[in-house]
């Protein structure tokens, strides 16, 4: 996704970065893509349809991230590289994206996406040639200590991840 600055936004693991991170994510979506958006893979399943829907299935991928970024302690690290074209009305990215667990265990994806412009809205979007290097995270790639460190900052905090910590610092006590 591209912002009206022409940069891409990233995931921070610092405090305080992440809400707005994939926050900024939804709001690059909100503005570039076109109602009637159409979105689909080479996995062959169904196109998804409709902004509302694609929306949905954005929020669910990065809302989670997310939470395990700011409670779990894993890093998260996405990048965009265009890739040249020649079509006027498509435009061509690689993405990839790193996570990594506290015990330095590490998951990557990466895929391509074309997307089809009419004016300046994004009409469709195809992910293809999806990849994942090393294994899934575990739970022992995740620290149930960053929780604490998350609730000892929640003042600083947006809800609803202010709720969220206060939740997690009850269950510590």
């Amino acid at each position: 996704m591209v912002s009206d600055s022409g940069t891409r936004p990233k995931c921070s693991h610092r405090p305080g970065r992440h809400q707005r991170s994939f926050e900024e994510y939804l709001k690059i979506f909100d503005t570039f893509y076109d109602d009637d958006i159409e979105v689909s893979s080479e996995a062959g399943e169904e196109p998804i349809r409709g902004k509302a829907r694609v929306r949905s299935l954005l929020a669910n991928f990065l809302v989670p991230l997310h939470m395990m970024g700011r409670s779990r302690g894993l890093l998260i690290s996405i990048r965009q590289t265009t890739i040249p074209g020649d079509a006027v009305d498509e435009t061509h990215s690689a993405w990839t994206l790193d996570l990594v667990g506290v015990s330095g265990r590490t998951c990557t994806l990466s895929w391509r996406v074309l997307r089809k412009w009419h004016e300046s809205r994004v009409v469709y979007e195809h992910h293809y040639d999806e990849q994942q290097s090393g294994g899934p995270l575990a739970l022992k790639d995740l620290s149930f200590n960053a929780a604490k460190a998350c609730c000892r900052d929640s003042k600083a905090l947006m809800t609803p991840y202010s709720d969220f910590c206060e939740d997690q610092r009850k269950n510590l006590r």
